[in-house]
């Protein structure tokens, strides 16, 4: 006999020995804790599909034993800690089967947590004590739920924790919102959920000219029915699969005002509900304002979002900034919302008049992107705002500005995200896993020149972010203050005599 197969023998027996197996008397299984069972061990596959893509795709991946013993130790928070002895199970895990059989033991040995855990939640039930914990009004902060998590919820949690980028399984029909955000082309009815009752969702926000505001929708209205479907009790998600549709298609709701007898009905026709992503640096009495200084021919530019309507929206703003006599500009990238690394190639390629823009390096191959000769703003100076704030793809299009002298930097030190993330599908259906799978990298190819280590060169770059910052060339305060010290450098070049 191997030592291998010694030791895989070992191995199945004490995972055996510890579930229980080798008892012969089987114990009684009330239907409920058979489906529990049969939701852990599916939750038990998911994991497992997960940890083989992390494995085959992610750029900078734990091993099949490290990301194990990681499980072990970082399941829910308020879990207590693995012991040392599922710690140094993990270490003996070499393929999916053993891989399988250390979760299974895991999820015995949390079971009884588990179980103190939902006893807690449904006491707290009954006497009607609050299991939401009201959090200060944010917005896109929602209340931190005090529900017992499932194992599923716990396992996968672990996972995106232990992975370097996260991990996170985004289904099929969330998928497809998801990029039609990215693309700008969000298919809706123009309204935000967040007002109400207790018995109805309600209108918070609604966006000016949309298709409900168009219907008669009122703000706070209540949503009593939607396509003769009654919406009491329902909650917000219920609520929002039922708006969704395709584009051109109707909905017909039956709405209220908190205080009215009567209800009224009105059937609304869905559409792309496109948004700004870029903005005049602010508004004068609902016109916009360009320039910080009225004296200086500077126009400031804000980014709230990289996607797929960026490009467009500039090249409409140049034509409106030529004819009012600007002759520089400044991009303000800080609290940008990173979109994907396709459409930063695009604005890059629109500002940048020829030069290498970045590569993305995967684990099988590395791609380079480069600018053509057609751009905006010809021969206008700019500056790019910059900050912590600003990370991923707005720090790599900071970053090709810098490198191919197109723009002078301005503020303080970006996050230093380099991720690339893919969405890679997901066994047995349409649903996929956003992962990091590649990195992106500046056109120099080093975090800061020549002096890169070759550990950051080679690899385990997800590890150091602090080496691949976008460093300013010429540090700033923060609001107004670095906007005016960039339209100043602006200035400077202006008035400085033609070589």
């Amino acid at each position: 006999m191997s030592g291998r197969t010694f030791w895989c023998g070992c191995l199945a027996m004490l995972l055996a020995g510890r579930l229980g197996l080798a008892d012969d008397s089987p114990a009684a299984v009330t239907p409920e804790a058979g489906r529990d069972q049969a939701q852990q061990a599916a939750a038990i596959e998911r994991a497992l599909d997960i940890i083989d893509l992390v494995l085959e795709h992610h750029i900078d991946s734990p091993t099949r034993q490290e990301l194990l013993r990681q499980i072990a130790i970082n399941m829910d928070p308020r879990v207590p800690k693995s012991t040392q002895a599922n710690e140094s199970l993990a270490l003996q895990c070499t393929n999916r089967d053993e891989s399988r059989q250390f979760l299974m033991q895991l999820r015995t040995e949390l079971a009884p947590v588990m179980a103190a855990l939902k006893e807690e939640e449904t006491q707290a039930s009954k006497s009607s004590a609050p299991l939401v914990q009201k959090t200060p009004q944010r917005r896109n902060l929602p209340a931190v739920s005090r529900r017992s998590p499932s194992f599923d919820d716990s396992l996968q949690g672990a996972i995106s924790r232990i992975v370097p980028g996260g991990v996170r399984l985004i289904p099929a029909r969330e998928r497809k919102v998801q990029e039609q955000f990215q693309a700008n082309r969000y298919v809706g009815i123009g309204v935000a959920l967040g007002s109400g009752t207790q018995d109805y969702q309600g209108f918070s926000r609604l966006i000016p000219n949309g298709p409900a505001v168009k219907a008669g929708v009122i703000e706070g209205d209540l949503i009593e029915s939607i396509d003769d479907k009654s919406m009491k009790g329902s909650n917000v998600t219920e609520v929002v699969d039922r708006i969704r549709g395709p584009e051109g298609t109707k909905v017909t709701l039956v709405v209220r005002q908190p205080d009215a007898a009567t209800s009224r009905t009105l059937t609304i026709t869905r559409s792309v509900i496109p948004r700004d992503t870029v903005h005049a640096w602010s508004q004068d009495f609902g016109r916009p304002r360009y320039r910080v200084d009225p004296d200086r021919p500077i126009a400031c530019i804000r980014i709230s979002e990289i996607g797929g309507s960026t490009v467009h929206e500039l090249r409409q703003m140049e034509q409106q900034l030529t004819a009012d006599g600007i002759k520089a500009v400044v991009l303000d990238l800080r609290n940008s919302i990173q979109g994907a690394p396709h459409f930063a190639v695009l604005l890059a390629d629109a500002l940048l008049e020829g030069g290498v823009i970045g590569r993305i390096r995967t684990k099988s191959r590395v791609q380079e992107f480069v600018a053509d000769r057609e751009c905006l703003f010809r021969g206008l100076p700019l500056a790019v705002l910059v900050d912590q704030n600003t990370s991923n793809t707005g720090e790599w299009l900071a970053a090709a500005l810098q490198d191919n002298h197109r723009a002078v930097i301005v503020g303080h030190a970006t996050r230093g995200d380099t991720s690339a993330y893919s969405s890679i599908p997901f066994p047995g259906g349409d649903d996929v896993v956003l992962l990091a799978t590649g990195v992106l990298q500046r056109p120099s190819a080093t975090p800061n020149g020549p002096s890169a280590s070759a550990e950051q060169r080679k690899g385990s770059l997800m590890r150091s972010p602090a080496a691949w910052k976008v460093h300013p060339d010429y540090e700033s305060g923060a609001g107004d203050v670095a906007a005016t010290r960039a339209c100043e450098l602006l200035q400077a070049k202006l008035d400085a005599p033609l070589k």
